[in-house]
């Protein structure tokens, strides 16, 4: 019923698109919503040939109300947000794993390397102005690691003269609050970002349909998911007369939370997590130059630094009353980045250079639970060094056609891992493509290429406080990856479709094995998978006030096995990502906005090692707010908002046992002066 439906919805999103172009129209005039633009200065890969790159700008931004770069995130194609069992909101592009996904602030690459992944929900929406969304043969310029893609946070920054303030206030279910504030200024050549925000809950809401191991009766809020979260960010940049910019940016984000225990109907508290940051800290700090040299040549430099503490205290069992141990983790990053970029009549090239260097710390505290009160355990050490060199050269063949060819070398350096010896991890990536603009509004771009994920140090020498059985002789994955994209924009539509295709081998999964009858979990390489699928992004303006807008992306994801009877699915990854938007805008300043989020089949491992399929689901999210402006008054514009998520109280399933959260009614106030 539900893929009817979507078959009909974009029946009707394909008639009305034919029917909004209007005559004389060109791919060069605007279209609000996601769209891909260049922003000079700011992002890694500032004007990709190769791979798809959509644009979330701030217009979407502030009317989907996000909270943290998770929610923000939610708006892209193709994009599955979920958490896992450790309390994380990470993202999955196109069925690749959150590890094989960059994350960058500034330039910076701000996924923790002991780990090379963040969670989302720590980054907060302040911060975010837009974001650069890649997905498929990502540029050599974004470093290692960016086999699924990569991901850039752009902050704010004032684009005219004087000051501008906005705050704004919000609340909901389960007590929620959100306070956030904001001031660009702008004096002759110099810019200044500040922001802060303060966001808290007592508990996600949990679906009256989930049926939950360890949720209290008559509870509405889950076991365990209050949050807290307080950040600051500064950004100042200085604009010189020969067109030189230098800009610093910090942040520092302070954080505790629960993390909710995997319910499933036959879960016990032997195979659970339960339990609790207390503490998390993240300090981050970046300096980028730009100088120009000649008429159109540039050299970009950045330098970073990042301080990611946390604790988690594991208790024993849901009533969280017994400490059993505290694991303090503690790691320490620089580094820095060159890109040169040459430009001489139709042809260019951009080399790059990174390293960063890692420091890793943790122990385990004993608490009252074994019998051993306060008892620290020394710290284990882990240091890595990450280098990456590449190159792109591309060409314009008249005015219309481009050609790309890159290549780069990745090294990986475990110079330490606690008791384990020294690992060095080698791996070459290539990528070549065209982008055809053929006319009319339409353009053809394609590519393919080879993309190296090197295994992490957690996932190699990672024991999650006694939950994973060590396996240090993991390969890295390796990918050949495709895409074919064709994109039409015209006066009052856009729609694009991208088919692709990565064939990874060495795919780095987990399975569960029983030891002295505790069910444990150990990392382990597959032969390989296999990911095919379609992505589509489009919108239409049916009028002044009224558009819609439609993202799909379809999935078939297979590993190869040895044997019939292995599992030969990858866990967790749904087939079909589905979201759809009415978006109705009054001139008066009213607006309303409806949300469709269908999550088609995905399959889990359960403690047996077998596939157990979850739940499909469809949610309904709907907004409604009022927004002004004024031109000659001290408050210069100001909006209220209501929105509620989840309508229907759907049961949604990411994970099993893990289900998102159900109803929630949030709303809230901002204003600017």
């Amino acid at each position: 019923m539900v893929a009817r439906s979507y078959i009909a919805f974009w029946s009707v999103f394909v008639l009305a698109l034919g029917g909004a172009s209007l005559p004389g129209a060109t791919a060069s005039e605007p279209t609000p919503g996601i769209e891909q633009i260049i922003v000079r200065g700011l992002a890694v890969a500032p004007n990709p040939v190769q791979s798809s790159r959509y644009v979330i700008p701030q217009e979407s931004l502030g009317r989907a109300h996000p909270r943290s770069l998770a929610d923000a995130l939610a708006l892209a194609p193709g994009a599955a947000v979920q958490t896992n069992s450790r309390g994380e909101r990470l993202v999955y592009l196109r069925g690749a794993g959150e590890r094989q996904v960059a994350l960058f602030l500034d330039g910076a690459p701000i996924n923790v390397p002991w780990d090379n992944r963040l969670d989302l929900n720590h980054i907060p929406a302040a911060v975010v102005d837009r974001l650069f969304v890649s997905a498929g043969p990502t540029s050599v310029r974004y470093g290692p690691n960016t086999l699924g893609g990569a991901i850039e946070i752009i902050p704010a920054a004032p684009e005219r003269q004087g000051r501008v303030t906005s705050v704004r206030i919000g609340g909901g279910d389960e007590g929620a609050v959100d306070i956030d504030a904001k001031t660009l200024a702008r004096a002759g050549d110099f810019y200044l970002t500040l922001a802060g925000e303060h966001s808290r809950a007592s508990a996600a809401p949990v679906s009256g349909r989930a049926a939950l191991a360890f949720q209290p009766d008559g509870e509405t809020g889950r076991l365990n998911t209050d949050r807290r979260r307080t950040s600051v960010f500064a950004r100042v940049a200085h604009e010189f007369g020969s067109g030189a910019v230098i800009t610093a940016s910090a942040l520092a984000v302070d954080a505790d939370f629960g993390v909710a225990p995997e319910g499933g109907s036959d879960v016990t508290t032997e195979d659970t997590r339960f339990w609790r940051y207390p503490t998390l800290k993240h300090r981050l700090g970046v300096i980028n130059a730009q100088v120009p040299f000649g008429a159109s040549n540039d050299i970009e430099l950045s330098a970073w630094v990042q301080q990611f503490n946390q604790e988690i205290d594991s208790f024993d069992g849901p009533a969280f009353s017994i400490l059993e141990t505290t694991s303090d983790e503690r790691t320490l990053s620089s580094g820095a980045r060159l890109i040169v970029e040459r430009n001489w009549g139709a042809n260019k090239l951009v080399g790059n250079a990174s390293f960063v260097a890692s420091r890793h710390r943790e122990r385990d505290i004993a608490g009252p639970g074994t019998g051993a009160p306060n008892a620290h355990e020394p710290f284990t050490m882990f240091r890595q060094h990450q280098y990456s060199i590449g190159a792109e050269y591309s060409r314009f063949i008249g005015n219309n056609l481009e050609l790309m060819l890159g290549a780069s070398g990745d090294i990986a350096d475990h110079r330490e891992n606690g008791e384990y010896g020294a690992r060095t991890f080698r791996a070459y990536n290539v990528i070549g493509g065209f982008r055809w603009r053929v006319g009319g509004g339409v353009t053809v771009r394609a590519s393919s290429g080879r993309k190296t994920r090197l295994p992490t140090q957690r996932e190699l020498f990672g024991e999650a406080i006694g939950r994973f059985i060590v396996n240090p002789d993991l390969k890295p994955e390796n990918a050949k990856v495709a895409e074919l994209g064709f994109l039409w924009t015209g006066a009052r539509a856009r729609i694009e479709i991208t088919p692709f295709a990565s064939l990874v081998s060495n795919t780095i999964d987990q399975e569960r094995i029983v030891i002295d009858g505790r069910q444990l979990r150990r990392r382990i390489n597959l032969r390989g998978s296999r990911v095919y699928g379609v992505e589509m992004a489009g919108e239409v303006r049916l009028s002044e006030g009224l558009s819609l807008r439609q993202h799909l992306a379809a999935n078939r994801l297979r590993r190869l096995v040895d044997a019939s009877g292995e599992p030969d699915r990858l866990t967790e990854r749904p087939k079909l990502l589905m979201r759809s938007e009415v978006i109705y805008e009054h001139p008066s300043g009213v607006s309303g906005r409806m949300e469709i989020l269908h999550r088609g089949r995905a399959f889990a491992l359960d403690e047996a090692n077998a596939l157990t399929p979850l739940r499909k689901s469809t949610a309904f999210n709907l907004v409604l707010s009022y927004a002004f402006e004024r031109s000659n008054a001290r408050l210069k514009s100001g909006e209220i908002y209501l929105r509620a998520d989840n309508v229907t109280d759907a049961l949604i399933e990411p994970q099993l046992g893990l289900p998102a959260p159900g109803r929630q009614v949030r709303a809230g106030i901002g204003f600017s002066f």
